[in-house]
């Protein structure tokens, strides 16, 4: 009490964002959105917006759920841009290339008699293409390949099933059960983001470790503490706490993940003059009967930029957006595009 809470937050960057993902959801008539910017270097969150959001000042005259950070607390199946983390583990474990041509199987596999589908047709693609193009049959292959063991230490270790420790209040850890309780699926589910329980800042926070070069940077949004006179009562530093893949391993993923924004479902996230490196995910809502509905999804972007030296990691994320073209590429992108320019500007990044 009496004391100066100095944050990381960088009040430029927050509001360029709220006003951006306020805008997408007007624009896409979506439920609720979320939006996180991070230094993906330090582990530093230089804006987090969850909306809709209420006034503190009047906060009794909001419904409880407006009042929920939805970046720490709301844990939601990510879809596509899980493919990372598959990507990652299957590269880190040597078991694929990303010019290896994969079986992407016609459409389909059947694993344990249930046969799960692709969005799309796909014969066979190298494994640039299986990311680029976000082919559900081709990572199921890989993270076979990698198994469910190393598969699930992978995750751990990159974040998922955890809480961060950002030491914000009603911070959930998310979902990822021991393999003890997985199913037959539970594998290939997970390899594509379904089965497991994210939140934004798990996810930001995992996505950096690509920016990185392969460190999880334990992300934090108080700098210090001061008295009324300025003297820093506490500072709060950086912190790598554990290297989860090899630089190497970092640098293919990435690598992986410039083609997606370059000629694969991530078009609509390019920033001008920069390079952009991401990954779309369109995730399926689970619906009343319980089972995944064919309307309803949440539509991500999580992306690096400048993709050279990533300076940015900015995550974002469209609960229920309606329109005829309403997947992660068609809405979520083109928010990351707009918070991601913004924010270049600000912090006066040259161009790569």
């Amino acid at each position: 009490e009496g004391r100066k809470v100095v944050l990381t937050i960088d009040e430029r960057i927050q509001h360029v964002t709220e006003n951006a993902l306020s805008e997408a959801i007007r624009d896409t008539g979506s439920v609720s959105g979320v939006a996180v910017v991070m230094d993906p270097r330090t582990g530093e969150v230089l804006a987090m917006s969850s909306l809709p959001s209420f006034n503190p000042n009047r906060f009794a005259a909001f419904p409880e759920r407006d009042r929920v950070n939805r970046a720490v607390a709301d844990s939601y199946e990510p879809g596509s841009i899980f493919k990372i983390i598959t990507a990652a583990s299957g590269l880190q474990e040597g078991v694929v290339s990303p010019l290896e041509v994969i079986d992407c199987g016609n459409g389909f596999i059947e694993i344990n008699g249930v046969r799960i589908n692709d969005h799309k047709v796909f014969s066979s693609l190298t494994f640039q293409d299986v990311i680029a193009k976000s082919s559900d049959i081709g990572v199921v292959r890989v993270a076979q390949r990698v198994g469910s063991e190393k598969f699930y230490t992978a995750m751990r270790n990159f974040g998922f099933g955890t809480r961060t420790g950002i030491g914000l209040p009603g911070e959930t850890a998310g979902l990822l059960r021991s393999t003890k309780s997985w199913s037959a699926l539970s594998l290939a589910s997970m390899s594509f983001g379904q089965e497991i329980g994210v939140t934004a800042i798990q996810m930001a926070s995992g996505a950096a470790v690509i920016a990185n070069g392969g460190y999880w940077m334990k992300p934090y949004i108080v700098k210090r503490v001061e008295e009324p006179w300025g003297e820093v009562v506490r500072e709060f530093s950086p912190v790598a706490e554990r290297k989860v893949i090899e630089p190497e391993t970092a640098d293919r993923v990435m690598g992986l993940l410039r083609e997606v924004v370059i000629s694969g479902t991530g078009k609509k996230a390019r920033v001008e003059g920069f390079e952009v490196a991401g990954k779309t995910g369109t995730a399926q809502k689970i619906d009343a009967t319980g089972r995944y509905s064919m309307i309803d999804h949440v539509a991500s972007f999580v992306g690096f930029v400048p993709a050279s030296r990533p300076a940015l990691v900015v995550l974002v994320s469209l609960d229920t957006p309606k329109g005829v073209r309403n997947e992660g590429g068609d809405v979520a992108a083109p928010l990351f595009s707009r918070i991601a320019h913004e924010a270049l500007r600000l912090l006066a990044i040259p161009p790569d």
